[in-house]
């Protein structure tokens, strides 16, 4: 898909289509984290919370939320390409948010992690090295 970032990376380099590229990546960054709180607005009938932690290194980000939770057998295959819980059926989706989503925050060397008891809940956490 051409968009103003992909097309400032294909022109030839300078400093306009350097920081155009950055900003390309951080916006990948922001869709993969969005995606995991529409999933858990989506699961969840009540609240969910947001948490930001920065250690002079790393960036943590945690989501929360009370929802309908993913079972033990269904968790491990969360990032599977056009996976689906067997409890989502019934919500709108393909299975390859949480793909595309790791797999930005792979990009950006960083780690997710997801916990989870049906019905209670899940927690989604995401570590990202700092860039600078």
């Amino acid at each position: 898909v051409m968009n103003e970032f992909t097309k400032a990376e294909i022109a030839k380099p300078s400093p306009k289509s350097t920081i155009n590229s950055y900003r390309s990546f951080g916006y990948n960054l922001s869709t993969a984290i969005a995606d995991i709180v529409d999933n858990s607005i989506s699961a969840s009938s009540n609240e969910i919370r947001i948490e930001y932690n920065w250690n002079g290194q790393d960036s943590f980000i945690s989501i929360f939320d009370n929802g309908i939770g993913i079972s033990e057998d269904d968790l491990q295959h969360v990032f599977a390409p056009f996976y689906r819980s067997s409890n989502v059926k019934s919500y709108n989706g393909h299975g390859i948010g949480l793909t595309l989503t790791k797999k930005i925050i792979e990009l950006h060397n960083g780690t997710i992690s997801i916990t989870s008891k049906l019905n209670k809940g899940t927690e989604v956490n995401i570590k990202i090295p700092h860039i600078g």
